[in-house]
């Protein structure tokens, strides 16, 4: 019982700085393209692709924060992400 609670606590760190490092992303590129729709200019594809990766991000770290069983089986959505 002990030796899982480590893997446990790592994984609701680790999917925290996954919440913080994905919103920060959103941030900038929400202000990125603000400021491009401000100044009438051209959205760019990556832009909007990088938006939507992160968003995704944000709500599948959301999601899979509490410490269940079913988080731990869940790590090849990581490497996909």
């Amino acid at each position: 019982m002990y030796q899982h609670a480590g893997f446990r606590i790592a994984n609701v760190v680790l999917r925290i700085s996954e919440l913080c490092s994905s919103a920060i992303i959103v941030g900038i590129i929400g202000w990125a393209l603000h400021r491009i729709h401000d100044g009438d200019g051209i959205y760019s594809e990556r832009l909007i692709y990088v938006a939507v990766v992160a968003a995704l991000s944000i709500a599948i770290s959301l999601a899979l924060m509490p410490p269940m069983t079913y988080v731990f089986m869940a790590w090849p959505l990581d490497l996909i992400l």
